[in-house]
């Protein structure tokens, strides 16, 4: 089983290392298997070597990952998957939703949403969602208080 998982992490991860530096290589495979072993996005905990404080390594992990086109690879791989599905009668969904952090202040693309459940306006993020045939495709957060319409 152990094997599957990591041959299976192999495998997807290949498109995203196969231009990056040997650095940038192995900051990002140590945070993949950083978030499989202790299943946090923080990137101090993900640190594996006791010799190296865990500020350092994030930094470390920080910097790298800051210098990666992401974003580019991870949508050109999920469009490579979706590819194979499409057909005349493909469902492609639109999803405008949101995400309430009512005790924020200050974070980046913070604005006002509107809590349906409580029936009034708080801060949080509006997040707009793809996705072809239950595969989620794109899911970006709306910048904070660019206005658009419905």
């Amino acid at each position: 089983m152990y094997k599957y998982i990591q041959d299976e992490i192999r495998n997807n991860s290949r498109l995203l290392l196969s231009d990056l530096t040997v650095p940038q290589k192995k900051a990002v495979t140590e945070t993949i298997r950083g978030l499989f072993v202790k299943g946090t996005p923080i990137l101090r905990h993900l640190a594996q070597n006791e010799n190296i404080s865990f500020k350092k390594q994030g930094d470390k992990y920080s910097y790298h990952l800051g210098n990666i086109e992401l974003k580019k690879k991870v949508e050109q791989s999920a469009l490579n998957k979706v590819r194979n599905h499409m057909r005349n009668n493909t469902v492609i969904a639109y999803d405008l939703t949101d995400i309430n952090k009512e005790a924020a202040r200050k974070m980046d693309k913070i604005s006002r949403v509107f809590d349906g459940s409580k029936r009034k306006t708080t801060n949080g993020y509006t997040l707009h969602g793809v996705g072809i045939n239950g595969i989620l495709l794109k899911l970006e957060v709306h910048e904070g208080e660019e206005y658009t319409q419905n």
